[in-house]
């Protein structure tokens, strides 16, 4: 298991969980897909409840063709955020409690898509901060679940599949 700042290159194999890299914060990791079915997941610990941004830049550049999946999911396999994308992107999520988050990057094949960049090198960078919420929970599906805006807040939402509901 590599962890950024330590090592700045993802091992093989971190195809699962238990076997993560380690994203430290604000520390680049570069890794790279091995074949169309190569997924690899990557470790973000947290302290407290807070926001998780992470950015993808990818190796490609392409806003019509999405070569890669990104996604930040719970310890449970939950999707959080997630995004398909041929160019450079990011995204965030709001977590409610302290613990290991886990961002994953696949083939846009892998993900049920048509496209495999093959041998292209990608960095993902993630940003963690404690407390206050700019982006919204995942899970805020019903009433009990929902996040809370108070008057003259802002938040940002992302409909992370099409059954999705917040």
């Amino acid at each position: 298991t590599a962890t950024a700042g330590a090592s700045s290159v993802e091992t093989e194999s971190n195809d699962t969980i238990a076997e993560a890299d380690v994203l430290v914060d604000a520390s680049p990791l570069s890794g790279q897909l091995s074949s169309n079915q190569d997924l690899d997941v990557y470790r973000i610990d947290m302290s407290s409840a807070g926001q998780i941004d992470l950015v993808f830049d990818a190796p490609t550049n392409s806003s019509y063709t999405d070569y890669f999946y990104v996604a930040l999911m719970d310890a449970s396999g939950n999707l959080l955020s997630g995004l398909s994308t041929g160019q450079d992107t990011s995204l965030s999520a709001g977590v409610d409690a302290a613990g290991s988050y886990y961002a994953q990057v696949m083939s846009d094949y892998a993900n049920g898509g048509y496209y495999y960049d093959g041998g292209g090198t990608y960095s993902l960078t993630s940003t963690v901060a404690a407390g206050t919420l700019s982006v919204e929970t995942e899970a805020n599906d019903t009433i009990a679940q929902a996040d809370v805006l108070s008057e003259g807040q802002s938040l940002t939402g992302q409909l992370s599949t099409n059954q999705d509901l917040d």
